[in-house]
């Protein structure tokens, strides 16, 4: 009974080609009500993001992981110009995040130029209400509510999966383009698929299923209000627990129009 809102899938990067949006959804952001985005970025979002990265003052990242697997730590940071005193002060987590994308992507631009970023900045120009779905001490316990051993078995895959993580970024990259969100939820699943089942499983469940359960019920007000556009990372959308499936679940009408 309240005018559509919209849902818009989003790539968490700085690329041109993903930036610059299509004109159906040009034309739906222009007359949105207000803009909702998985957390609202702020300079105590950021800050609050970088500290939780970090080991505590005294820890030692090598001493946690093992002087080998420190080793192989240190040949990949490398490569993304990170020196071994840095790596030194992170977490396993936070270097799971970081070789999950290739150094040109991340070289590409900072964070605050990739486009859930920039879709909140345009809101704010636009003078629109911007929202957040999550908290970021919510996002941080994803990675940093994990145990230790997951962790670091996380990490043990993610320099595994350095060799292939460049097709891998530019086959997400192509399926995204290209609108195919089965195809980057196959990707997302055969990148999981190369370490332990129960651990890949149990991760994806805090990285997606719970996320997408708190966002549905989040943005309920915002659509029972209607004129909403919300913006949340595109692997939240397909699958049977996706936000879409979810959506329909609690009664509402979804069609794709783009």
């Amino acid at each position: 009974g309240a005018p559509a809102s919209h849902v818009f899938g989003t790539m968490h990067s700085a690329d041109p080609e993903i930036i610059a949006l299509p004109e159906p959804v040009e034309e739906v952001f222009r007359v949105a009500a207000a803009v909702g985005v998985e957390v609202v970025q702020a300079p105590a979002t950021d800050a609050a993001l970088r500290g939780a990265m970090l080991l505590d003052a005294g820890r030692d990242l090598e001493a946690l992981v093992g002087s080998e697997l420190f080793g192989r730590v240190t040949e990949a940071g490398a490569d993304y110009g990170l020196p071994a005193r840095h790596l030194r002060t992170f977490k396993p987590w936070a270097l799971v995040t970081l070789f999950s994308m290739p150094r040109a992507e991340l070289m590409r631009g900072r964070a605050d130029q990739r486009l859930d970023h920039e879709l909140q900045r345009r809101a704010q120009d636009q003078g629109l209400p911007v929202f957040g779905l999550e908290t970021v001490a919510e996002q941080i316990d994803v990675f940093d509510g994990l145990d230790l051993a997951a962790q670091v078995e996380l990490l043990e895959t993610a320099l595994d999966q350095q060799p292939q993580i460049e097709d891998w970024w530019v086959a997400t990259r192509r399926a995204y383009l290209l609108r195919d969100t089965a195809s980057l939820y196959g990707l997302m699943l055969e990148q999981s698929a190369t370490g332990d089942p129960e651990l890949a499983a149990r991760f994806l469940a805090r990285l997606l299923d719970r996320r997408n359960e708190r966002m549905v019920e989040r943005m309920a007000p915002r659509l029972a209000a209607g004129r909403a556009f919300i913006a949340v990372g595109a692997l939240h959308l397909p699958g049977e627990r996706g936000v879409l499936r979810l959506l329909e679940e609690q009664g509402y009408e979804v069609t794709r129009v783009y």
